[in-house]
């Protein structure tokens, strides 16, 4: 993993070390802001991208599917917002 990216993830204590990684859902309707994340977020070892979606309403389709430990959400989005 990128040096500078690592700088912002949380050292963790080996004697709590997560044994699981985070499951994150992204939300956004900008296909270049999905796609990006999606590139960063795989890259690293403590994040499982369980779904990336386009609007709110799939959103609580995935949430129905899958459990999240992490929503990154866009507020403005069709159909449905990250607010509703």
């Amino acid at each position: 993993v990128n040096t500078k990216l690592r700088s912002f993830i949380p050292k963790t204590n080996t004697k709590f070390a997560m044994t699981k990684p985070y499951k994150v859902l992204i939300a956004d309707d900008h296909l270049l802001f999905l796609e990006s994340m999606t590139l960063l977020l795989d890259s690293l070892d403590e994040v499982e991208l369980i779904a990336k979606v386009r609007n709110g309403k799939e959103v609580l389709q995935m949430l129905d599917i899958h459990q999240a430990d992490i929503l990154l959400c866009d507020y403005r989005m069709p159909e449905m917002d990250g607010i509703e």
